[in-house]
C-alpha cells in the first residue's frame, strides 16, 4: 500500500503548478486509493492539453512526453531529474522507488508505407525481422501482434512488442510497437537517473537495429 499518496497528491499539485498548472482526474472521487493501485489517478499538464505531463497514482508515477517536443538531453532527461525531486518532496523524503521502466512508444500510419494488407511483406521490408508460418492459416493475416521479454544485465528487462490497430483521432490503420527498459531494485535518486541514461542508450540503440535503413530515414 502507498500509504504516503492521500497526502502526496495535493502536496505534488502545488509543489508543480508553476510548470504544470493544468490539473485533471481521471477517475471520480470516492473510489477508494486500494482498488486504484498502480493506475494513474492525478494528471498535472503543462497547458490545457498540453505535453508534457506528470501523472500521479497509488503506486505510481510517470512522466510523459510526445515526440513533438521530445528532446533527450535537452529536455527530457533534465523533466525526469526535476520530477525526481519534486515527488520525494511531495512524500516528505519518504519515497521509496522499487520499480522503474523507460518505455517508448513509437508508430506509422500504414497509408504512407503503401501497406498492402500483407503484413508478414511488410514486417521484413521494414523490420530487421521476420516471421513465418509453417503451416496452412486458412486465410489472410488481418491482425498482428508480438510480445517478447528479454533478460539483461543488471537484472534489467527488455520489453519488444508490437501490434496493428488505429488513431483514435483519426481512426486510421497503424502499426504500434513498444519498447522498454524495466528494473525492479530500491532506487534512490542518482541511481535511477544512471540506470534511466543506460537504459535510454539501450532503446535508441536497439530502434535503430530494429528498423531498415530506408525505415528509420523516414523518422528524420
Amino acid at each position: 500500500m502507498d500509504t504516503g499518496y492521500a497526502l502526496a497528491q495535493g502536496k505534488l499539485q502545488e509543489i508543480v503548478r508553476k510548470h504544470f498548472p493544468v490539473y485533471k482526474r481521471r477517475v471520480p472521487h470516492g473510489i477508494p486509493d486500494q482498488l486504484l493501485q498502480y493506475q494513474t489517478v492525478n494528471q498535472f499538464w503543462s497547458g490545457e492539453d498540453t505535453w508534457p505531463v506528470l501523472q500521479l497514482g497509488p503506486g505510481i508515477f510517470t512522466v510523459n512526453d510526445t515526440d513533438k517536443n521530445y528532446d533527450w538531453g535537452n529536455s527530457y532527461l533534465p523533466l525526469i531529474a526535476n520530477a525526481l525531486d519534486w515527488i520525494h518532496s511531495a512524500y516528505d523524503g519518504r519515497l521509496m522507488i522499487n520499480v522503474a521502466s523507460l518505455r517508448y512508444i513509437d508508430s506509422v500510419t500504414l497509408k504512407d508505407y503503401d501497406f498492402d494488407g500483407e503484413w508478414q511483406v511488410f514486417i521484413d521490408k521494414h523490420f530487421n525481422f521476420n516471421f513465418v508460418n509453417n503451416f496452412n492459416p486458412r486465410g489472410t493475416l488481418k491482425r498482428v501482434h508480438f510480445d517478447q521479454y528479454f533478460e539483461m544485465e543488471e537484472e534489467s528487462t527488455l520489453n519488444i512488442s508490437m501490434s496493428n490497430g488505429k488513431y483514435r483521432k483519426t481512426d486510421q490503420d497503424a502499426l504500434i510497437w513498444q519498447t522498454a527498459v524495466i528494473k525492479a531494485a530500491k532506487f534512490e535518486k542518482d541511481t535511477l537517473l544512471s540506470w534511466v541514461e543506460k537504459a535510454h542508450t539501450v532503446t535508441s540503440d536497439l530502434f535503430k537495429e530494429m528498423t531498415k535503413p530506408h525505415f528509420y530515414a523516414s523518422f528524420q
